[in-house]
């Protein structure tokens, strides 16, 4: 970081981001350095113009999901959410996983980057913040054929 401009620090990081698969489990960094990242970002050079304005449009307070496999149940408490919670499910049940879904709110200070270039719908948190965490039902569970 040192050798970058901010605008350059905060472009790089946007894509090694979102072109990273599984980010949230990089072993070169700890959930803390990675938020202290996202923290020191230009929040307009991070997002793109669109996803800029969707992240100041937010509202004060904000519902997140995230959906978690077997691979990644030990990270319920990570740095990225989605405001959707059928892009939260699709992440609890890809590759044939039988996984889960949690919900939490947020206030809108603690999150510090909207992305939609995946169509994820995804926001950066400090998961210290997290409030009223809890797994919640996915659309097929409770759900039962009688003949």
């Amino acid at each position: 970081m040192p050798y970058f401009s901010q605008k350059d620090f905060s472009e790089y990081l946007a894509n090694a981001w979102v072109m990273c698969e599984s980010p949230n489990n990089d072993p070169n960094f700890t959930q803390k350095q990675m938020l202290g990242l996202f923290k020191k970002a230009d929040p307009q050079v991070l997002m793109d113009e669109d996803e800029y304005k969707q992240f100041q449009a937010l509202e004060d307070t904000l519902v997140v999901y995230r959906g978690v496999t077997s691979y990644n149940a030990n990270r319920v408490k990570a740095l990225s959410w989605t405001l959707d919670r059928e892009k939260a499910e699709w992440f609890a049940h890809r590759f044939d996983e039988d996984g889960a879904v949690y919900e939490a709110k947020i206030d809108k200070a603690h999150v510090y980057a909207f992305f939609s270039s995946r169509n994820e719908s995804e926001v950066i948190v400090d998961p210290a913040f997290l409030n009223e965490l809890a797994e919640v039902q996915t659309e097929d569970e409770g759900l039962s054929m009688t003949m």
